[in-house]
Parts: C-alpha cells; structure tokens; sequence
C-alpha cells in the first residue's frame, strides 16, 4: 500500500486508488480535475525524436521517440484552508 499523501493544493489526502493509478501526482481528484479544465492537467508531455543517423550528417533520419512527462507548474494555490473541500 503506498504511503499516505496530502494533496498540494487543499490538504485532503490523496485516496489509495489515485495514487496507485498515478503514483506522482500531488493533487487530489477534485483538484485534478479542475487543473485539467484550467491548465490542460498536472503533466505536460515532451516529444523527443531519436536520430539514428550519423552525427555531422546533414541527413535527418528519425527512429524512435522518447515521450518524458513533466509536472506543469501551476499558479500559487488559491484554495481554502487545510481540511477544507475544494468546491
């Protein structure tokens, strides 16, 4: 069972099954859900084309991607106090 976590935003913990299905998050699904709609959600995803030809060639050939998420950074929390549920 993973540990228990807060969420960033307002506090209320995380429930088990949210964080066993993505296990970086820091927000709960209220507030996931509301990151979505504002900012397009708590992750960006950066493309990276693998080059496969030799280095100086000015031939581009392209293998692979290599797809990296990364945390999207928000705006300062603007919700309630702690304990509190985001409405």
């Amino acid at each position: 069972m993973p540990p228990r976590q807060v969420c960033d935003r307002c506090g209320a913990e995380i429930p088990a099954q949210r964080l066993e299905a993505v296990p970086d998050t820091r927000l709960c699904i209220a507030w996931a859900r509301e990151v979505e709609a504002r900012y397009g959600g708590e992750f960006e995803l950066i493309v990276d084309h693998e080059r496969v030809s030799k280095p100086g060639s000015l031939r581009r050939n392209f293998g692979g991607i290599t797809i990296r998420a990364r945390r999207r950074p928000l705006p300062p929390n603007d919700a309630p106090q702690s304990g509190q549920e985001h409405e």
